[in-house]
């Protein structure tokens, strides 16, 4: 754990709080993204915003965030690029089914969508608090 950038525990502690609130409305949004406004882009940024909050208490330290952002693009390309592999259009929507679960490439896009953001604004708030 790294020594935190806010020292009064009152913040913190509303902070820890913050951080549950953020994830439980991202993880709404990145679902219900796929019929409404909303997804991988917004959930990304709240994600970031939440994991600015754990930076700044000293509960986040990150380490390899270049890697998610890129990880990230390495999935919105390849859904977006594996249709034209079979002769569709680039970005052409398809389902497929696990089990039960029915799931659209759609919702692996936002993911990777989700992952680029979360990443490029953790190197962001890295850069900025080193100087």
């Amino acid at each position: 754990m790294q020594k935190p950038l806010v020292s009064s525990v009152i913040i913190q502690g509303w902070a820890k709080l913050a951080v549950y609130a953020m994830i439980a409305v991202a993880i709404y949004l990145f679902f219900r993204g796929h019929n409404a406004p909303g997804g991988g882009f917004v959930a990304g940024i709240i994600t970031a915003i939440a994991l600015l909050f754990w930076y700044a208490i000293g509960y986040y330290n990150p380490k390899n965030s270049i890697a998610i952002a890129a990880l990230g693009l390495l999935i919105a390309y390849s859904t977006a690029l594996i249709p034209a592999a079979f002769g569709q259009a680039a970005l052409t929507h398809t389902m497929f089914h696990i089990g039960p679960i029915h799931i659209g490439t759609a919702a692996v896009f936002d993911l990777g969508v989700y992952f680029v953001v979360v990443g490029i604004s953790v190197t962001i708030m890295q850069a900025f608090s080193r100087s």
